[in-house]
Order: C-alpha cells, then sequence, then structure tokens
C-alpha cells in the first residue's frame, strides 16, 4: 500500500481509543466520575469518540484476521441480517465472511461516510472479483454477533 492511500484519520481515531483506555488507568483518575473524564478526554482529542472507526477496524482485525484460517466461517453467521450490498461476486454466507476478512488483511476497503467497502481479488489478479457494501453500524453489530458465536464455541468445546 502506498502512503497516499493510508487513511490516517482511521489510526488516530484507533490511536484515541487505546488512549482512553490508559487515561482510565492513571491513578490521578481514580476518584473521576467516568462522565467526567470522558467529557475532557474528548474534548482534548478535538471531539472524537472513544467507540469510532478506528476501534471497529482494529476488532476486525483481531476476530477476523488474527485467528487466521483457524475459524471456519461456514454456519456462523446468516448474513443477510447484515445488510451487506454484494456489489461484484458471490453470495454464500462463508464467503463472504472471509472475503471481508481477506479484504481486511490486505487493507483493502474504504470507508465512505457511513458505510465500509470492502475488495478482495483473487492472487495475482488486477480486478477485484468481490466487493461488497455495509453501513459501519450493521458492521459492528456483525462483528458482536460473530463473537458471541465464537466465544460460545470455544467455551462449549470444554464442557
Amino acid at each position: 500500500m502506498h502512503e497516499s492511500e493510508i487513511n490516517w484519520n482511521l489510526i488516530l481515531q484507533g490511536n484515541i481509543s487505546l488512549l482512553w483506555i490508559q487515561e482510565t488507568m492513571k491513578l490521578e483518575n481514580k476518584d473521576k466520575k467516568v462522565g467526567e473524564l470522558l467529557d475532557t478526554f474528548v474534548n482534548r482529542n478535538e471531539g472524537c469518540s472513544v467507540l469510532n472507526i478506528g476501534s471497529l477496524i482494529m476488532a476486525s482485525y483481531l476476530l477476523l484476521v488474527y485467528p487466521k484460517e483457524a475459524l471456519s466461517y461456514k454456519d456462523i453467521l446468516k448474513i443477510d441480517q447484515y445488510n451487506i450490498e454484494i456489489i461484484v461476486g458471490e453470495k454464500k454466507d462463508e464467503a463472504i465472511l472471509r472475503r471481508i476478512r481477506n479484504s481486511i488483511s490486505h487493507a483493502n476497503f474504504n470507508i465512505e461516510g457511513d458505510t465500509i467497502v470492502f475488495k478482495d481479488k483473487v492472487p495475482n489478479k488486477d480486478n477485484f472479483n468481490f466487493i461488497c457494501r455495509i453501513k459501519i453500524c450493521d458492521f459492528g453489530r456483525l462483528l458482536n454477533d460473530y463473537m458471541s458465536i465464537v466465544k460460545d464455541k470455544f467455551f462449549n468445546r470444554f464442557d
């Protein structure tokens, strides 16, 4: 990825989310009310919310990319409930999550207003053979639901 293609705003917002965690752990803040601390923090960070698109992308990397291919996407989620618009490619539930995972791992996504556009392609091909669009709030819901299912599957294997 060329430096001019990097979304620095996304990186900075993700960092602000991490800074919030550090802020809450400082000893001098232990007796402050959360609302007071949050107001001061958000004002100091130009109004950026501590939960933002940067934290969502960090979470998606951790939940989808980090496990590598260890997770099967088959039968995990029914994608229809997340209002994903498939622009190019097939609409199989497991394929969509795998293609979104690939898009995130190769940084082939764009934030367009309140929407994320994910793109994936087969190696050694010039054209994207998968493109989908999903609202940020729906993607956040998808990640939360996905994590709940993965967590249940993981902990149930010890029963």
